[in-house]
């Protein structure tokens, strides 16, 4: 009997003593914070960030918290009350550099305790997109050159980013490309008698181009009675937007009455006195729809006799041409996930942003139009090992931003 009251006794001994801890501690947890009990687990240490980035943070699950804190270099940014605890963190512009994050848990009986390693990220300073325009002029011929049996064109084309491609086109069409100086390009003008332009296009490495001066030229004899006239701007395939300067040289041996602008066959103003010998006219290109446009410019002599420039093609886009932003805030690359988790997406633009895109390897696209842009991927409906969750945001005007893509890992341990 006294063995039997002994084995009582020492099994009943633990819990008596759990229940004074919890007395003493005012009922709260019975586990009080130690080292490694609370960690950043995103970003990773080093990691290098370019835009809105969620911060998590993992605390001992024995642990009944009442809040986490999160910081970055020092000054509290917000915080959590639930499980998963996380922030999404959206740096200022311009915040390039290293930047430190912690976090500090709090329990139900308010002690505290920092998450035992602070977490240096690093926002590296983001290089402008190149959008000059290279340089490009035409140095010979000089304009109204009259030519004979060839022309030996000569270009100078320049660009910061080096020397840039440059197309050689005659009458608006492209007929050779030179890589590198010296630009040169013999035109053989056998059989093509008449008032032609030359120009030059320089594209750069980044895909930019600029458009020479159009230089007017005469191949072999040309009755005088036939006004001629020369479109100087817009270049042949330039695009353009809002206010438009259409330009044209023009001449004749009895006098010039008038230069007429005609795109798309209909005219949208004369010109009769130049200005430095350039007939010029303001063109609102809103007035027609976006798209491939055709300018050419009409000359009438005081004679009465006509002419007409070599035609033109243009783009007109009055339209937004800035592409949306978008990240995945969650989940992180190389999560590894099971059953249902949250997405959480990000997505920006100076308009609208009208839809986003998401799928998950070869699947077909799902639509996510409002916001927040979440979801709850099952994943268990997804074949364990890795898989690729894509997305891409569109804006009001149709632009489609890059493409962002992480890597996710999928389990089917038991008790996942």
């Amino acid at each position: 009997m006294a063995l039997q009251n002994h084995k009582r006794i020492t099994a009943i001994l633990p819990l008596v003593i759990l229940l004074l801890m919890s007395c003493e501690s005012g009922g709260g947890t019975l586990l009080r914070f130690g080292d490694k009990q609370v960690e950043v687990t995103a970003p990773g240490m080093w990691q290098q960030i370019d835009g809105p980035t969620m911060i998590r943070a993992w605390v001992d699950e024995q642990v009944d918290i009442r809040e986490v804190t999160f910081f970055v270099d020092g000054v509290q940014i917000g915080t959590d009350d639930e499980r998963p605890f996380e922030l999404n963190w959206a740096p200022k512009p311009g915040a390039t550099g290293t930047h430190t994050i912690y976090v500090v848990a709090k329990d139900v009986n308010g002690n505290q305790q920092k998450a035992h390693e602070t977490i240096k990220v690093l926002i590296a300073e983001k290089k402008p997109p190149d959008v000059i325009q290279p340089a490009v002029t035409v140095t010979w011929p000089a304009a109204y050159h009259r030519a004979a049996d060839q022309v030996i064109i000569r270009v100078e084309a320049s660009d910061d980013s080096g020397a840039p491609v440059v197309t050689f086109l005659i009458d608006g069409q492209p007929v050779n490309t030179v890589s590198q100086p010296p630009f040169r390009h013999i035109w053989k003008t056998k059989g093509v008698v008449g008032n032609h332009t030359i120009a030059a296009r320089a594209v750069d490495k980044a895909g930019n181009f600029g458009v020479s001066k159009v230089i007017p030229v005469t191949v072999g004899s040309v009755s005088t009675s036939t006004p001629s006239v020369w479109l100087l701007a817009p270049a042949n395939t330039a695009v353009v937007s809002g206010k438009v300067v259409l330009k044209a040289m023009a001449k004749d041996d009895t006098g010039v009455a008038k230069v007429e602008f005609v795109v798309d066959g209909v005219s949208v103003g004369a010109v009769t006195q130049p200005t430095g010998g350039v007939y010029t006219l303001p063109w609102d290109s809103t007035t027609v729809a976006d798209g491939a446009r055709s300018v050419v410019a009409l000359v009438t002599d005081i004679d009465g006799d006509t002419g007409h420039a070599v035609p033109v093609s243009i783009r007109v886009a009055n339209l937004d041409l800035v592409p949306p932003s978008v990240w995945i805030l969650n989940p992180a690359p190389f999560q590894t996930l099971c059953k249902q988790h949250k997405v959480i997406l990000h997505a920006d633009d100076p308009s609208t942003v009208a839809k986003v895109y998401y799928r998950i390897d070869a699947q077909s696209p799902v639509v996510v139009s409002e916001a927040p842009l979440t979801w709850t991927l099952d994943t268990t409906k997804l074949s364990v090992g890795l898989h690729y969750l894509s997305v891409v945001a569109i804006d009001q005007a149709g632009n489609h931003s890059p493409m962002r893509q992480v890597v996710i890992t999928v389990e089917k341990t038991p008790g996942c």
